[in-house]
């Protein structure tokens, strides 16, 4: 007797189908897919951004520093001269002969894709041509800050230290705006202290 108890034989037939996904389920998938390697890229090409912005402020302040310890050096007052339109950075030695290879060092040229947006000092900003930074013979210099812009108009924002060369990272103008009202107002105490005597 068969399985189902009337005397005739049932006969299961097997598949030989294999289970595989439908056309619209790859469809979702390769959706899901592109849609995170788009995240993925966006929030890679932030990261290089960032990271190429950096590197341009690591180049500012070592070439900021080589210049100042030539001057130490040598006993030679100079300028850092930023080309803003150009993005570009050069040590000019002022007590040098103006004709000779020595008046001017080779220039720093920023990373692709970073422009020069702002030189900023106590005294005021410059926002296009060339802004210099004069120091002494002993490396000394005013306090400036540097702002460094990338294609998508997103602002990285160094601070240099006048005495010592030291470079912070400042997140926006205002708070670059900040420390150079302390400056002022820490150079205009001692004056009114002078003068009351």
């Amino acid at each position: 007797m068969g399985p189902e108890g009337n005397g005739r034989q049932v006969s299961v037939r097997r598949s030989t189908e294999q289970p595989a996904f439908t056309l619209i389920e790859m469809l979702v998938v390769l959706a899901l897919g592109a849609i995170m390697a788009t995240i993925v890229t966006v929030s890679l090409a932030g990261s290089m951004r960032k990271a190429r912005a950096e590197d341009a402020a690591g180049r500012i302040a070592t070439y900021e520093r080589l210049a100042r310890e030539h001057a130490r050096r040598f006993g030679r007052s100079g300028s850092l001269v930023f080309d803003l339109d150009r993005a570009t950075v050069t040590a000019v030695d002022v007590e040098a002969d103006h004709d000779s290879r020595d008046h001017v060092a080779a220039a720093l040229h920023l990373p692709s894709g970073i422009r020069l947006g702002c030189v900023m000092t106590a005294d005021g900003a410059s926002r296009n041509g060339q802004a210099s930074i004069h120091y002494s013979s002993d490396g000394q210099a005013p306090s400036y800050a540097v702002d460094l812009m990338d294609c998508r108009g997103e602002h990285y924002w160094m601070v240099v230290a006048g005495l010592s060369g030291k470079t912070i990272r400042a997140t926006n103008e205002q708070e670059v705006q900040d420390i150079f009202q302390a400056i002022r107002g820490s150079m205009e105490q001692p004056a009114a202290r002078d003068d009351t005597r």
